[in-house]
């Protein structure tokens, strides 16, 4: 997580100084890719005597321990170099469309979500399914909004011109 979140600041200095969105997380995943890659590459192969130890008190724990360690750290790894950078660029994209939306629609959101939280509230017992369905709703409504106002602004398109016969 330290990795992700060096990586997310630095994306942040270097926009202050005037890159784009795109150029500072490329920026900042080359300047941090070779100490990510590092970190990682050295404590797993410190692990690897640990995951292929047959001796007896290595055996009961060690080995599933290590195993553990190093596919926890490599999948990290390629979370915080491949997800992080995408969920960072996807999630500004998103707020930026929000925050361009027309008070109105804004409002509609607001109402709607308020009115499907309250109605999961009170007919679901479990919290788990409570916070499974709230997330839910936090994701569908705005894509339900952009996909109608889509479809609305290509239903209003002309494709072909009305005198080509």
């Amino acid at each position: 997580m330290n990795n992700g979140i060096i990586l997310i600041d630095y994306t942040n200095i270097l926009r202050k100084r005037g890159f784009r969105r795109s150029r500072a997380l490329m920026t900042a995943g080359m300047a941090r890719i070779r100490p990510i890659i590092i970190t990682a590459s050295t404590t797993v192969i410190a692990m690897l005597p640990l995951a292929m130890g047959k001796a007896e008190f290595v055996s009961v724990i060690g080995a599933s321990f290590a195993i553990t360690v190093i596919g926890g750290l490599t999948l990290s790894t390629l979370l915080t170099l491949v997800f992080i950078p995408t969920f960072y660029s996807g999630l500004e994209n998103a707020l930026d469309w929000i925050r361009s939306l027309n008070w109105k629609i804004k409002a509609m959101q607001l109402a709607v979500f308020g009115i499907l939280i309250f109605l999961i509230y009170n007919h679901i017992d479990k919290f788990i399914w409570k916070l499974i369905t709230s997330i839910l709703v936090l994701i569908v409504v705005p894509a339900a909004t952009w996909f109608v106002m889509n479809s609305l602004r290509k239903a209003r398109e002309t494709v072909i011109p009305p005198d080509v016969p």
